[in-house]
């Protein structure tokens, strides 16, 4: 049986079509009209629905639903392009496996153009919210997944991605003479510009490629990422089989390849992680002489530095309830939606423990000081996505400052699931309740000449007391000095 709301869109759509009304107007208009079980402010409704014509996935409630919106609705928006392709199937005799080409999606965030977008994505600086672009391409590269799979009761779930980089973007044309304005690639005023591209499939496994970009500049990206998912079945809990790549240029084949080395790495890191984490379990115990095993391990753990902080006393905690409206198509919380806190965390630690200037803002002085003095996001690495977070679940986020080199920062995250029936159980070292880690790196400006010397950012050097530190410690002194 038809869906009653799509023969109705599509009847709205052909009404439309024959009037006198722009193809732009149609497309803006399509999702004023669609069911909802959540009522917003008015301004917020126009976020809402011009953010679900961009990125698909957050106007649907389950696969099945989104695979249909995607068939009716994605010929009718000029600033969506997709590619699909057909499929075919390999000549592997009785083996043979389900061919598709690399899926292909592009999308643009009019930002420019509308007040209520603008006021969605802006943070209280007044410039772009990064944690809303982390949501984004975690939907894009989903929707990517989803579409490549095509099978309404498979899952996709995000295992990792593997390293978020902002880039530096160069001026074009007129823009050089607006540096530091509009040009800047955290301005809300230009459209941003987005694409995503499947580049590389396993038995069970698919990697998308992902960018954005300033309409403006261009299109050079200032932010890329590769998310790597899992396809599962309709409860989560085994891996499925997904369709192979049909590979017609150099390009793709050369895509491929690029995935088949990285995914050759991550099987290899895969024991020596196992192992850290075996070692990690005798943190506490105690040796036959009475000292603690690690310390028999960490000889050389970094004695107290003088005007020094540890590691330990960095730590920044929040704990949420995982409410209905943070979730995905299949019941669980949204992996862009723990980018975005986890993201906003880090961030807030680096403000305290530099000791910036983030109170209130009473004039435009303070809020160009702010803005100057801002952390900047330079990389997020070590992302995975351990397990998936049940909605009702207590979320609790754990930040800690692990490395200082010059002027930027990392920041260790780590999150835990609680069901409320395990509460009581769950301590502080309960490894089966960690659900995602990863490590930020920020960039803390220096003080402008000019600035009140009080102002000025205190970078204090961290040092680890315990091994779990220690290790922590050293793996980001090596992602910070792949940032530099």
């Amino acid at each position: 049986m038809a869906c009653p709301w799509r023969q109705a869109l599509v009847r709205s759509v052909a009404k439309r079509l024959t009037s006198a009304e722009p193809i732009g107007s149609t497309c803006q208009s399509i999702f004023f009209h669609l069911p909802s079980t959540r009522t917003f402010h008015a301004r917020l409704q126009d976020a809402v629905s011009a953010r679900a014509a961009a990125f698909p996935l957050y106007n649907a409630s389950s696969v099945v639903e989104f695979l249909e919106n995607e068939q009716v609705l994605s010929p009718l928006f000029p600033s969506r392009d997709v590619y699909c392709g057909s499929a075919t199937t390999s000549e592997e005799g009785a083996s043979s496996r389900t061919l598709r080409p690399p899926q292909y999606f592009r999308t643009r965030l009019q930002l420019s153009t509308s007040p209520a977008l603008r006021a969605f994505y802006a943070n209280s600086r007044g410039t772009l919210r990064v944690g809303r672009v982390f949501e984004d391409i975690d939907a894009l590269a989903g929707s990517v997944a989803l579409r490549h799979v095509a099978r309404p009761n498979v899952n996709t779930v995000t295992a990792a991605v593997d390293r978020i980089r902002i880039l530096p973007v160069r001026p074009v044309g007129d823009d050089s003479r607006h540096a530091g304005s509009t040009s800047a690639w955290w301005s809300l005023h230009s459209d941003l510009v987005y694409t995503a591209r499947l580049h590389h499939v396993g038995r069970t496994s698919m990697s998308v490629a992902c960018e954005v970009a300033r309409a403006e500049t261009g299109e050079q990206a200032f932010l890329e990422a590769s998310f790597l998912f899992v396809a599962r079945d309709a409860a989560g809990r085994t891996s499925v089989p997904v369709p192979g790549l049909l590979l017609r240029t150099e390009e793709e084949r050369a895509r491929f390849a690029e995935g088949e080395r990285k995914a050759a790495a991550r099987r290899e890191r895969r024991p020596k992680a196992m192992a850290s984490a075996d070692d990690n379990d005798n943190n506490n115990a105690v040796a036959a002489d009475g000292t603690p095993i690690a310390n028999h391990h960490t000889a050389n753990i970094d004695a107290p530095i003088r005007d020094g902080i540890s590691i330990g006393d960095t730590a920044l905690h929040t704990v949420h309830l995982v409410q209905p409206d943070e979730r995905n198509l299949f019941g669980f919380m949204f992996g862009g939606t723990i980018l975005r806190w986890a993201l906003e965390l880090a961030y807030l630690n680096v403000v305290r423990y530099a000791t910036l200037p983030m109170g209130l803002v009473s004039s435009a002085a303070d809020l160009e000081l702010q803005r100057s003095l801002s952390p900047n996001l330079r990389a997020v690495g070590d992302i995975t996505f351990h397990r998936s977070v049940p909605i009702g679940s207590l979320f609790q986020m754990k930040s800690r400052i692990v490395a200082v080199r010059q002027r930027h920062v990392a920041v260790r995250l780590s999150t835990s699931v609680w069901a409320p029936s395990s509460i009581a159980e769950a301590t502080a070292h309960d490894t089966d309740t960690i659900s995602n880690t990863m490590t930020f790196v920020f960039d803390v400006p220096a003080l402008d000449d000019g600035v009140d010397a009080a102002c000025e950012p205190r970078l204090r050097p961290v040092f680890p007391v315990t091994y779990e530190h220690m290790r922590e410690h050293h793996h980001a002194q090596h992602l910070l000095e792949e940032v530099r």
